[in-house]
């Protein structure tokens, strides 16, 4: 899975979490074989997160970011502040 999109991390951090770079290149099939240690459910987990941003980003693109993806209802402004790749309003989350 590629990805042209770079993404400011830290946006989406709270402000008391430093952000700690890496210079590192190595592809991630080359870390997971490198490293046996390596979470693969975390691994699952970033991988949607990043497709969450991608998408957020596309609609973005598309004029329709902040807009709830059910009803088109706009989303509202805190909720977009706590989860900026949200895409549902209210009325349209699953029941936890």
């Amino acid at each position: 899975m590629g990805h042209d999109i770079e993404v400011d991390i830290a946006a989406f951090l709270p402000d008391d979490v430093e952000v700690v770079t890496d210079d590192r290149t190595e592809p991630v099939e080359d870390a997971i074989a490198d490293d046996d240690a390596i979470d693969l459910e975390l691994l699952g987990q970033l991988e949607a997160d990043l497709d969450s941003v991608d998408q957020a980003l596309k609609a973005i693109d598309g004029g329709t970011y902040g807009m709830c993806a059910a009803c088109g209802t706009d989303l509202d402004p805190a909720s977009l502040q706590a989860d900026p790749v949200r895409t549902l309003c209210e009325a349209h989350l699953p029941v936890r």
